[in-house]
């Protein structure tokens, strides 16, 4: 829009700069030529006319500069809209990957052996240390690894990653990546 008031700037600049001459000559000739009382109303009714085109072309101006205030409120409420609409995609995203995390653990709780699943904590062994420099060759035999282990080792043969499968499982990366070089271990 600024660039289309320059423009109309230069157009008056360049139409006066023409005229100067112009009105020269005619003052110098006002004194003996008696048609100089028409060239002098033409000059007014010309004046005058240019006036009122200048006046229409700021109030287009206006006009314009106008609309095109109301077309960018328009857009940024358009913009604002958008932004909410996508918050709240998010939102709904976050939402089904959690649902799918307690499904997947629910999952994981049904592919338990049913023994384990009578078991009561209670009743299970405790093996404690005797000392720490002692090893206890009887305490390797009672270790069973748990079925959430082997469910770690296929995520990770199915290429999970090691913060995936932890967000999945709600075990530590540690835990996770220990599992990880245990069984690189016995291969």
């Amino acid at each position: 829009m600024n660039i289309f008031l320059i423009v109309i700037n230069i157009f008056l600049i360049v139409f006066v700069v023409i005229l100067l001459p112009f009105l020269k000559n005619n003052k110098g000739d006002t004194k003996n030529n008696p048609d100089d009382n028409m060239n002098g109303i033409e000059l007014l009714e010309f004046q005058q006319n240019l006036k009122e085109m200048i006046e229409d072309f700021k109030n287009f101006s206006d006009d314009i500069l106008k609309k095109i205030d109301d077309k960018e409120k328009e857009l940024n409420k358009i913009l604002n809209e958008a932004d909410i609409k996508i918050k709240e995609i998010k939102y709904l995203i976050e939402r089904v990957n959690l649902l799918r995390e307690a499904e997947y653990k629910v999952e994981l709780k049904k592919d338990v052996p049913v023994d384990e699943k009578n078991k009561k904590p209670t009743t299970e062994k405790v093996k404690k240390p005797i000392s720490k420099f002692v090893i206890d060759e009887k305490s390797n035999e009672d270790i069973k690894v748990p079925d959430k282990y082997e469910k770690i080792k296929n995520l990770l043969q199915s290429g999970m990653s090691i913060a995936e499968i932890a967000k999945i499982t709600g075990l530590s990366k540690g835990e996770i990546e220990l599992v990880k070089n245990l069984k690189k271990d016995s291969q």
